[in-house]
């Protein structure tokens, strides 16, 4: 039972650093997402992706 297992041992990270995912794990990640549960019926979903000088821009 992977996912089970997954979830159980999960970890936050408390400062994200590079390497950020490419576009193909970005992809696959957003592939996922969008199976999960919608009780709340609170879709259509939108993913929003920040990268390079932006990122910058919008941590400040």
């Amino acid at each position: 039972m992977e996912a089970l297992d997954a979830l159980l041992n999960r970890v936050s990270v408390p400062r994200l650093t590079e390497p950020a995912p490419d576009a193909a794990q970005r992809e696959l990640l957003f592939r996922a997402a969008l199976r999960a549960p919608d009780h709340g019926q609170l879709r259509p979903w939108r993913f929003i992706t920040v990268e390079g000088a932006a990122r910058e821009q919008l941590g400040e």
